[in-house]
């Protein structure tokens, strides 16, 4: 604002008050012209007054921008709300080292039972150590039975692997040992000895018989003595026109080197035993000359295996007897390689955990075959590979099946565990101990149908956990509940939470549980998920409490419609 005056009342109304301060602008132009310039700057205001127009916000507003980009920490997975108590159980079962120790987990659907079981059975996992292997082993005393040979951890499968494929350098050094001329020179004359010892005494009663005019004949029913004269056999009817002293001295000739014959057909089956000896020595001199080079390899690979030089001994005899029976393939061997279905990662020395997500007696057992080749093989079940460590199986799958419950209680009751041969297959596989924890997970449902089918199934747990699916909001407070679910967030690689959204979170869960927390961790990461969605959907960095609003809305109006 200017305005026009006197220079005689600019100067003396300047000398009665100063003002505190001047913007620079009107500084320099004071300099300028405040001599020969009746007009005058008035300032809106006070410095005070303008300063005060962009003085920093104040704390409380700064407080709230930091709530809003402050995020939820999240607590240790394991740490469920309102789950102390069962996480306490499992801890104590996982960890128990008795014999049969196993483990009965009881809960709805979505309280984290499951999840809590792999996690807690994994993590012991790590600190366990490797399951031994089984080697199993024809019996030569009983080709139907197999017999089980422990093995440290990762040597059973390579020795398994080494051996068989000694095995088939063997049966391929046999062949070629059969085709070459050495071989068959050897043959022919083991033949010509054969042929030269039965002919060579038929051959002297010939001689014998026909130096008294007797001939040896060779017929259809066998031999025959009959007289001969000037080289040839005499007629019946020219034998009988004889004087009857001359027949009665042929006859008794006759008799006497039909004696002799008889003898020499009576040794026949011996001496054609004995050939046979002679083949089969031959057979197996050079069977032992093709697998004792191959087989000798493993046995300085593995010297120091209390297992492998008994099997080596069962596996170079049978070859000798397959040999002898003219097979056609190679004899091998069968090694269960207990591998981790999930837990720590492959190739780590630790105890496996297995889920087992099909639960037939098939599944569980394993079973006993054979490969395209004929020979035996072996697929291990879900208790063989879970061997050493720890089985978790859910009761709906057994309480769908009656046959593999019962299987399962076998080898609980029992402490050892076998294949079963496959239908129509007379092979049966020595036990091996089970060491192995079973945990099985049910809801009330399903482990009510599992005691209708078996009164005494609880019985066959040391330890129960009882998951409870809601909480005292007592027990289970806000901050605890939403750090929960942050960790839960992170588990499943959705966006951390905005603080703004933990009491929105608590509120439903709230809600859900009709006064008391819901401890539905299924639910939750259904609502979380929705609201990363939208998080996404909005580029926002972080689930948002409008978020989680409308992902709540939009799950409730799905369930309604």
């Amino acid at each position: 604002m200017v305005f026009w005056r006197s220079k005689s009342s600019k100067n003396s109304e300047a000398a009665d008050a100063k003002p505190a301060s001047k913007p620079a602008e009107a500084a320099a132009d004071d300099a300028t012209n405040e001599d020969d310039s009746n007009v005058v700057s008035i300032a809106p205001s006070r410095l005070v007054d303008r300063l005060a127009d962009v003085k920093p916000k104040s704390k409380t507003a700064l407080a709230r921008k930091d709530e809003a980009e402050a995020v939820i920490l999240a607590s240790d997975p394991l740490l469920l709300p309102g789950q102390a108590k069962p996480l306490s159980a499992m801890r104590d079962a996982v960890k128990d080292k008795r014999p049969a120790a196993h483990l009965l987990i009881l809960g709805a659907e979505g309280t984290g039972r499951r999840w809590a079981a792999e996690k807690l059975a994994a993590l012991h996992a790590e600190d366990m150590p490797a399951p031994a292997e089984w080697v199993y082993v024809p019996d030569p005393e009983r080709p139907s039975r197999l017999l089980a040979f422990e093995f440290a951890s990762g040597e059973g499968a390579r020795f398994a692997r080494d051996v068989n494929v000694a095995l088939a350098n063997a049966w391929a050094t046999r062949a070629r040992i059969l085709e070459s001329d050495d071989h068959r020179l050897a043959r022919d004359l083991l033949d010509e000895e054969v042929r030269h010892r039965g002919d060579a005494a038929l051959e002297h009663l010939r001689r014998r018989a026909e130096a008294q005019n007797i001939a040896l004949v060779k017929s259809i029913d066998g031999y025959v003595l009959a007289p001969m004269h000037e080289g040839r056999m005499v007629r019946p009817e020219i034998f009988r026109a004889l004087p009857e002293a001359l027949q009665r001295d042929v006859e008794a000739k006759i008799t006497a080197l039909e004696g002799e014959l008889h003898g020499l057909v009576v040794a026949t089956p011996e001496a054609e035993l004995e050939a046979i000896e002679k083949y089969a020595a031959l057979d197996r001199h050079v069977a032992m000359s093709a697998a004792k080079p191959n087989l000798a390899l493993a046995r300085k690979l593995y010297s120091e295996s209390e297992s492998a030089p008994r099997v080596v001994d069962l596996i170079e005899r049978s070859f000798l007897d397959a040999a002898a029976k003219g097979a056609a393939a190679p004899v091998t061997i069968s090694a269960n390689v207990f591998a981790a279905a999930c837990g720590p990662a492959p190739g780590t020395e630790a105890a496996p955990v297995v889920l087992a997500r099909s639960v037939t007696r098939r599944d569980l057992l394993g079973e006993i075959g054979r490969d395209t080749l004929g020979n035996i093989a072996i697929a291990s079940g879900r208790l063989m590979e879970a061997n050493g460590g720890y089985l978790v199986v859910e009761a709906w799958r057994l309480a769908a099946d009656p046959s593999a419950w019962q299987a399962l209680c076998e080898v609980m009751d029992a402490g050892v565990c076998a294949p079963q041969g496959a239908s129509g297959l007379a092979v049966a596989a020595e036990p091996v101990p089970f060491t192995a924890k079973v945990i099985v997970i049910a809801d009330p449902r399903s482990w009510d149908r599992l005691k209708e089918i078996d009164p005494a199934a609880e019985r066959r747990f040391r330890h129960v956990a009882r998951f409870a699916d809601t909480a005292a909001a007592t027990d289970v407070g806000e901050p605890a509940f939403s750090a929960a679910a942050a960790a839960l967030a992170g588990e499943n690689g959705l966006r951390t939470i905005n603080a703004s959204a933990g009491p929105v979170l608590y509120a439903d869960a709230v809600k859900r549980g009709g006064g008391p927390v819901s401890l539905d961790r299924g639910q939750l990461l259904r609502i979380l998920e929705e609201a990363d969605g939208i998080a996404a959907s909005a580029s926002a960095d972080h689930i948002r409490s409008s978020d989680v609003r409308r992902a709540v809305e939009h799950l409730a109006s799905g369930a309604t419609a």
